[in-house]
């Protein structure tokens, strides 16, 4: 038989047993091939569903169902406690002292009033609008927080020269106009007269526009503020309105801006003061709290691109890797003490003004309430425990 003969003859095999051969049946290849990826791809798709099922409904508990955290009492879910064990590999605690350098430093807070730029204005107009200045010890673990009116009549210093007394409230904008080149211009008029009226050396400044302010309340999830009063006001031309009823409340980042801004007529600035200062206090207080360690590095970012601060960016994830090691209890506040008398025959005559020249609705602040204040900022020392009181019951006579 010829090779294209063999070729075209059906296919044989030889039985080994029977010793004969016969032809080999062709497999029926169109309904095998067409069922077993069918097959397999029901398979694939029903596996797919029911571990997507198993993957959701493990994501919401993880994320939903709370649990006590042993050491606070903090109810908190394990999404939140897996975020903060990642946050921990991807930044590591950084040691306080071997980034600053030093446990214990000063810090000037300065919120900005800034009026809406006008035709012909360079929009420079930027107002002190609130002034504090903070201490901390990280070795005592204490925080002081000094208010200072922005009415305060004070001396300005820039560059180590004398601008003569104006009010505090000028310090940045007056600044400004030195330099309009220079963007630390009105912060570095601001921590001068600061720093020479209290006779401190300030180490760090935080400036915070309105805006600034909102983000990061808005980033911690909001304020309970507790509002003391109706609270109804409204400035066109600084773009304010303000308008709360008395009672608790949670407030966003631009109502808690609003709340700090408000003014009433009978307090005005020193009214303000301590509202600010308890803003100030709630916003620490929120950071100390277990539920929002995880959103630190992410909050020292935003104050990092939000506001004017000397502060490093690996100075901010220090502060706030460690803010947890503080206790609310820890801060105290006042606001140091002035003076403002416009009643006939009761006037200031205020220094730097003309004889005769009218009181411009400053406040002086007389030297030894200034070095009440200094004595305050430097006394760091961790408050000594009231002994407990004897009673009958614990034993008292026995």
């Amino acid at each position: 038989m010829s090779r294209s003969a063999r070729s075209s003859a059906a296919p044989t095999r030889t039985n080994s047993r029977r010793g004969e051969r016969r032809a080999v049946r062709s497999v029926p290849r169109g309904r095998y091939h067409r069922t077993q990826p069918q097959l397999g791809r029901i398979f694939l798709r029903s596996a797919l569903v029911y571990f997507g099922t198993i993957l959701i409904v493990f994501a919401w508990l993880w994320w939903h169902i709370p649990r006590e955290n042993p050491v606070t009492g903090e109810r908190e879910n394990y999404g939140t406690l897996f975020t903060r064990g990642v946050q921990s590999i991807v930044n590591p605690k950084k040691s306080f002292n071997v980034v600053f350098q030093q446990p214990r430093f000063s810090v000037l807070l300065v919120g900005l009033d800034h009026v809406p730029a006008t035709k012909g204005d360079p929009g420079i107009i930027r107002r002190s609008d609130s002034v504090m200045v903070a201490t901390t010890d990280y070795d005592t673990k204490q925080v002081r927080l000094l208010s200072i009116p922005r009415d305060g009549w004070v001396m300005h210093w820039q560059g180590d020269r004398n601008y003569g007394y104006e009010r505090l409230a000028s310090t940045y904008s007056l600044g400004q106009q030195t330099n309009l080149n220079d963007p630390l211009a009105g912060i570095q008029r601001t921590k001068e007269s600061v720093a020479k009226l209290l006779d401190i050396k300030i180490d760090y400044y935080v400036v915070i526009e309105f805006e600034g302010l909102a983000k990061l309340v808005d980033a911690l999830g909001g304020l309970e503020i507790d509002v003391p009063m109706d609270m109804n006001y409204d400035d066109k031309a600084a773009a304010l309105h303000i308008h709360f009823k008395k009672g608790r409340q949670h407030l966003n980042g631009e109502q808690v801006v609003q709340y700090a801004r408000f003014r009433d007529k009978k307090l005005a600035d020193l009214g303000r003061m301590p509202r600010q200062q308890e803003v100030v206090k709630l916003i620490l207080q929120e950071m100390m709290k277990a539920s929002n360690l995880a959103k630190l590095p992410e909050l020292a970012r935003i104050m990092h691109e939000s506001v004017l601060t000397n502060f490093s960016l690996d100075e901010l994830i220090a502060l706030a890797q460690h803010i947890d090691e503080y206790s609310p209890d820890c801060i105290q506040n006042r606001t140091i003490d002035n003076y403002w008398s416009l009643e006939p025959g009761q006037e200031i005559d205020l220094p730097g003004l003309a004889e005769g020249q009218p009181n411009p609705g400053a406040q002086w602040i007389y030297q030894r309430d200034r070095d009440r204040a200094r004595e305050f900022l430097l006394d760091l020392a961790a408050p000594i425990p009231e002994p407990e009181t004897m009673t009958a019951e614990s034993g008292a006579g026995a």
